[in-house]
């Protein structure tokens, strides 16, 4: 069962963080998932799948 989780924000903080908003809730999903990964609330696999992405990033590893 999936959830919705609405947040209310104006105009100005779009312009002021200089994000469209859909760039804004991409961020602040990955933000929210971070932190409850990081109070240990969340798992590694559980953090990446609230912000739909893979839990190892192909594209982070450096060679």
């Amino acid at each position: 069962m999936a959830h919705t989780l609405t947040i209310e924000y104006g105009d100005e903080l779009l312009l002021g963080l200089g994000l469209s908003p859909s760039e804004f809730a991409s961020e602040a999903k990955l933000l929210l998932a971070a932190k409850l990964y990081e109070l240990g609330r969340l798992t590694s696999g559980q953090a990446a799948a609230l912000c739909g992405k893979s839990r190892v990033d192909p594209a982070g590893v450096h060679r």
